[in-house]
């Protein structure tokens, strides 16, 4: 069973319902459970945008470092920080959805989640879509 598939070509929002349906399809969420999940998707979403926002100033800010004779490691030891504070402040928010989402499955929801990405994780090189 492929619970989740990669849809590209189309927008989020899309790509969003797409998700949400095919689980509720899959795992026979009720509405409670279907709600946590849309909630957890939008989470990774506005994660993953809030992100990606920065990834063009980080290139640009490795660029200016790569340019010199030498590497200011001073510089990239803060960009990293920089970098992991950002990751950081989504981690807690994430965990919590995700905690949210898998403690209101039922248990043979939960077996049918894990079957799923133990199956996708032999088939696809550890990449689930």
């Amino acid at each position: 069973m492929k619970l989740f598939k990669r849809f590209s070509g189309c927008c989020h929002r899309m790509q969003r319902y797409f998700y949400v349906k095919r689980a509720t399809k899959k795992l026979g969420l009720n509405q409670e459970q279907k709600l946590a999940l849309e909630h957890l998707i939008r989470q990774l979403y506005t994660s993953r945008s809030t992100l990606s926002a920065n990834c063009s100033d980080s290139k640009n800010q490795l660029l200016d470092l790569l340019a010199d004779n030498q590497l200011d490691r001073s510089k990239a030891e803060a960009m990293l920080q920089t970098h992991l504070a950002g990751l950081n402040s989504h981690c807690q928010t994430l965990i919590a959805g995700f905690a949210d989402f898998f403690d209101n499955l039922a248990d043979n929801q939960r077996q049918q989640l894990r079957d799923n990405m133990q199956s996708c994780n032999k088939h696809h090189c550890g990449r689930c879509y």
